[in-house]
């Protein structure tokens, strides 16, 4: 089960090593995604992989969770490889246990990037800058939080505001979905509400948001724990 987020790369990943270990596979395609991911399974066809050895199943969003128990149940299937977020990564866990199937996932996460009192802040804010908004943050180890050591907080988050909001919109490019730009609208909302400092970007009507960073983010805001997967980050300071 391959993601959407990087459709072609990913998916192939996943049937590059069963394929190489002698097993037939089945790719089940993101629902986001279908007619990118069914390119791999053309190229294969056209190479001249026989049938039945790679096959490919799509479907709507709302039949996704009965096909892949379906899927996961059926005797034939002995292994599950899973990339996507965490709390489907739990429904897939959860279902595997049922059935007794070894499962590997790649889930979601709240990855960190520390900022220390040696840094060259200039390429910390480079690094920061690409690390949290390529692919408009859509990756699963895409940074989440900067921990900034205080002192080099005064020069290092305003230089990384700057760079952020210089940030051309096609090199960031669009998000996936509404969905996604309406939990990263209520993620800022839940953060400024409690006491965060918005230092660039905010809110987004439309797919097209803007590198957002928010500055004094804490444990009891939603954006301290919960991944945002879109183009929004905070900075936290340390002694």
């Amino acid at each position: 089960m391959a993601p959407w987020n990087a459709p072609l790369i990913l998916a192939t990943r996943a049937l590059a090593t069963p394929l190489a270990c002698g097993n037939t596979v089945i790719l089940k395609g993101a629902e986001l995604s279908p007619a990118a991911q069914g390119l791999i399974i053309d190229a294969l066809d056209a190479a001249g992989f026989p049938p039945g050895v790679v096959n490919y199943l799509t479907c709507a969003p709302e039949d996704a969770p009965a096909l892949v128990e379906s899927l996961i149940a059926h005797p034939a299937v002995r292994r599950v490889n899973f990339t996507g977020s965490t709390p489907v990564g739990r429904i897939i866990a959860r279902t595997c246990g049922q059935y007794l199937k070894p499962a590997v996932l790649e889930l979601g996460g709240k990855a960190p990037l520390l900022v220390l009192d040696d840094a060259d802040i200039e390429q910390a804010a480079a690094g920061a800058v690409f690390g949290a908004f390529a692919n408009a943050g859509q990756i699963c180890m895409s940074t989440e939080r900067i921990i900034v050591d205080n002192a080099v907080a005064e020069a290092f988050i305003p230089l990384l505001a700057r760079r952020a909001a210089a940030l051309p919109a096609a090199l960031t490019g669009p998000v996936v979905d509404m969905n996604t730009i309406a939990r990263c609208n209520a993620l800022i909302d839940d953060a400024l509400a409690k006491g965060a400092r918005l230092l660039t970007g905010g809110k987004a009507n439309d797919t097209h948001m803007s590198p957002t960073l928010l500055d004094g983010v804490t444990r009891e805001m939603r954006l301290w724990r919960e991944e945002s997967f879109g183009p929004g980050e905070s900075d936290y300071s340390r002694p």
